[in-house]
């Protein structure tokens, strides 16, 4: 999964892949990634990317999953959460492994 769009507006859709990347982690038992980067658009903009325990994109079972969390309004979030994600069985504590490009506002966006 991926999002990008003006760096400006990004903030809500990076604490919703801060907590996809978490889920996947437990759901796997490994660390996720999430890279900060848009290296290829315009400056202003950046995105994100979320790298799956084996180190390939995100597993595509999980696309739907990570574009209905994104998308939804504060209020709706613990609804989705419960609904499109199965706890874990096994309480892992997730591991989530955040990397970023050199634009200024990539720090932000990562921290």
């Amino acid at each position: 999964a991926g999002f990008r769009g003006d760096a400006k507006l990004l903030d809500v859709a990076m604490e919703r892949v801060g907590m996809v990347a978490a889920l996947r982690s437990q759901s796997e038992g490994g660390a996720t990634g999430v890279m900060v980067t848009a290296s290829h658009n315009a400056e202003r903009d950046n995105g994100c990317k979320i790298v799956d325990p084996s180190g390939e994109m995100l597993a595509q079972e999980w696309e739907p999953k990570a574009e209905a969390l994104a998308r939804r309004a504060e209020a709706d979030v613990s609804a989705v959460v419960a609904q499109q994600f199965s706890p874990s069985k096994k309480k892992k504590k997730p591991v989530v492994v955040i990397g970023r490009d050199t634009r200024p506002h990539s720090a932000r966006l990562a921290g």
